[in-house]
C-alpha cells in the first residue's frame, strides 16, 4: 500500500485491463495543473493538486522510511495509528 498521496495517484492511474473500457476513455488524474520546473510549490511538490494537503505542506517534508518503504509526506497513507 502506498505511502504518498502521489504513489496512489499513480497506482488508480492504471487501466484496468480486465474489464471494458470505452474507447478514448479518461484515466484517473489529480485535479489541477502539473506546474512548471520554474514556478514549482514550495514546500512538498505536490501540495497545490494533493488531496489531503494542510498548512503543513508548505514545509518541505522530511524523507521517512517504514517497513522498506522511503515516503516524504506530512500525511502519510496506510499507516497504522499509534
Amino acid at each position: 500500500m502506498p505511502h504518498h498521496p502521489y504513489t496512489q495517484a499513480l497506482i488508480r492511474a492504471i487501466p484496468d485491463f480486465g474489464s471494458a473500457m470505452p474507447h478514448k476513455s479518461r484515466l484517473n488524474t489529480l485535479p489541477g495543473a502539473i506546474p512548471l520546473l520554474e514556478q514549482l510549490p514550495i514546500g512538498c511538490r505536490l501540495g497545490p493538486r494533493c488531496p489531503y494537503a494542510q498548512r503543513e505542506c508548505i514545509v518541505t517534508p522530511r524523507l521517512t522510511g517504514a517497513k522498506n518503504h522511503l515516503y516524504a509526506c506530512h500525511f502519510p497513507l496506510n499507516m497504522e495509528k499509534e
